[in-house]
């Protein structure tokens, strides 16, 4: 597998704990799929794993780049999922398993660019693999209304706009569970087509707050993709259990 120019987009590595995977025969030899930021790995916090697209991991990526630079693969895809700060980043990556018997068994070749390949690829393909998650920051629709109460909320995000010309900037309305409009959170479009193409009615569960401070509302929301029934019901009864005061982060929730 010929390493492509950098111009390309492609950064090239390792692919290490293939030995480990206990894979089949069937696995030796080029590979389309995707690498995914694992920040909930109990081994390591900055893993990126490489996985088939039939979701199969095949292993796991070394922490330095082609030629010994000293990078974390782990945060260029976490930037690269959306404006806000993301949570399991994914991109696009191609590569080879070439000895099942090793732990670094394997290459791969990693997209990190939104170039003009990225760009040429439809909508429908740019979304998330796996479950995703991503935390921001609410821009109420009417803060003097909010000044009168604090809440904390599991509600709705909608799709709003998507911007063509900043696709780190698309657009969501986040509704509470009476479904009143609290106001509007900024995502990439992958967190944004992943809504549209893999949600029925094009919406995603929300779990947010409004609070005060100093005469000034703000408000936060937690927004989970492709999340499994289980998994956000378990999360429900997390943040059911917590005051409001408890929650000046969401981090608990992913």
């Amino acid at each position: 597998m010929e390493r492509l120019p950098e111009k390309e987009g492609y950064e090239f590595f390792f692919i290490v704990g293939v030995k480990q995977r206990k894979l089949g025969s069937d696995r030796l030899g080029e590979f389309d799929g995707y690498a995914k930021a694992e920040p909930n790995n109990k081994h390591d916090s900055s893993a990126v794993a490489i996985y088939s697209y039939d979701d199969t991991l095949l292993g796991y990526v070394q922490s330095t780049g082609y030629g010994g630079e000293e990078y974390s693969v782990h945060s260029k895809l976490v930037g690269l999922s959306g404006y806000l700060q993301s949570h399991g980043g994914e991109s696009p990556c191609y590569g080879s398993i070439y000895d099942l018997t090793m732990s670094k068994g394997g290459k791969a070749m990693i997209y990190y660019n939104q170039n003009w390949k990225l760009d040429e690829m439809p909508r429908e393909e740019k979304v998330y693999k796996g479950a995703n998650s991503t935390i921001g920051d609410i821009e109420l629709c009417d803060e003097k209304k909010y000044n009168s109460f604090e809440k904390k909320f599991i509600g709705t995000a909608k799709l709003l706009t998507y911007d063509n010309s900043n696709r780190d900037k698309c657009t969501l309305q986040i509704f509470n569970e009476n479904n009143s409009l609290i106001g509007i959170v900024y995502v990439g479009e992958y967190y944004y087509n992943t809504i549209e193409f893999s949600h029925k009615e094009n919406t995603a569960t929300v779990f947010g707050y409004v609070k005060t401070d100093r005469g000034k509302s703000y408000g936060k929301a937690f927004i989970p993709v492709k999340w499994g029934v289980k998994k956000i019901q378990s999360r429900k009864e997390l943040f059911e259990t917590k005051e409001l005061f408890e929650l000046n982060t969401l981090d608990f929730l992913k």
